[in-house]
């Protein structure tokens, strides 16, 4: 292995006038997304062209990595799906790849023998220049070594890629000032917000409202999950909409009916909730309910859309009520989100949350004002 220091790292990146970025898990783990992408910012304002190659696995699930250049706030169109752009790599004059180790590794093509043989991967060695950042050198999931590394036109830069990046964007944006504090603080920002909603009053916002959403709490037993938290609650709330939620609906995902209340929410009855609300958002398709005594597929009286996981393959015969009770009914199955960059926002299935996604998709859904075209 060939190990090269910050003042290569940047003569490299000054020089060069295409560079794809390939990130891995090690992306993930070490929190730096935001860096990555304000150095994908500042190398555009540069004049570079930069651009993100995704490898459809890095990470621990498919979408991995789009998530959490989404949650960077990335634009859509600096990032590129593998198969779209390995064509691109003998063009580009440098690749950073950051954390990644088997997605990236030649014997996947080259070595018949190897455990990887036959797997798409990133063809990045194809291209000019290769600086790989590495904590050590270590192996990759698969336990093998990784013939990249010790290609010519390949260098080593250890250390870890927070502070790295850290230092590469410090030295770029000397002229307008150290980025350092503020690349730290945005890392520090997480997807689950400690409820504040006791800090202003929400009522001059309740006058102002557009649409009126409904958090019910889940019918399916040991289900701990609610749809939206108080957070995102207030944020929705902020933005124009009316929020009521079922009494107890969030108490199972340790969030209490005060915190809602406190938030702008109206805590109501599942009857109302159910019978008399404009938009549903929950996480279990519709299912029988006791509290209504019915199926909750047949009491969306007055409801224009349904957020949920729906699973339309396995649940026919739901999605045959809903079209029977409510033929005008707007169903939106977030299980049905395609694997595709511009679709990460509303992806909830590969969150990198440790609680199943649900409150991952209501941190990023005020984001995009999803509501405000309805």
């Amino acid at each position: 292995m060939q190990e090269t220091n910050l003042s290569e790292v940047l003569s490299s990146i000054k020089s060069s006038k295409s560079i794809i970025i390939v990130p891995g898990y090690g992306m993930a783990t070490s929190r730096c997304h935001f860096i990555v992408g304000s150095l994908a910012k500042e190398l555009r304002a540069r004049g570079i062209d930069c651009r993100f190659c995704i490898h459809p696995v890095a990470g621990r699930l498919p979408g991995h990595m789009n998530v959490l250049l989404a949650e960077a706030n990335v634009p859509y169109n600096y990032v590129h799906e593998m198969e779209k752009i390995n064509k691109d790599f003998p063009r580009t004059d440098l690749v950073l790849v950051v954390g990644a180790n088997d997605i990236v590794n030649p014997d996947a093509i080259e070595n018949p023998n190897s455990v990887l043989a036959g797997m798409p991967v990133c063809e990045v060695w194809n291209a000019k220049k290769v600086i790989a950042m590495k904590r050590s050198k270590g192996k990759g999931y698969a336990a093998i070594e990784n013939s990249l590394f010790y290609k010519p036109n390949c260098k080593m830069f250890f250390g870890d890629a927070k502070q790295k990046l850290i230092e590469i964007l410090n030295e770029l944006t000397k002229e307008s000032g150290p980025m350092a504090t503020t690349i730290q603080e945005e890392t520090r920002i997480e997807i689950f917000e400690e409820d504040q909603t006791n800090e202003e009053d929400m009522s001059s916002y309740l006058s102002q409202t557009i649409h009126e959403i409904g958090i019910p709490k889940e019918s399916l037993e040991g289900e701990k999950r609610v749809s939206i938290t108080p957070t995102i609650a207030r944020k929705l709330i902020k933005i124009g909409f009316r929020i009521k939620i079922e009494k107890g609906a969030g108490e199972l995902a340790g969030f209490a009916d005060g915190q809602y209340e406190r938030a702008g929410c109206s805590i109501v009855n599942t009857q109302d909730l159910w019978e008399n609300t404009e938009i549903i958002v929950k996480v279990r398709p519709p299912m029988e309910n006791k509290k209504l005594g019915y199926h909750e597929a047949n009491s969306l009286q007055k409801t224009d859309l349904l957020i949920s996981y729906i699973y339309p393959g396995q649940n026919s015969e739901i999605l045959k009520m809903l079209a029977e009770n409510k033929p005008n009914l707007n169903v939106l199955a977030l299980d049905c989100t395609p694997r595709i960059t511009r679709a990460q926002k509303l992806d909830t299935l590969s969150s990198t949350t440790n609680l199943a996604g649900y409150r991952y998709f209501s941190e990023t859904f005020h984001k995009n004002y999803f509501f405000k075209q309805f």
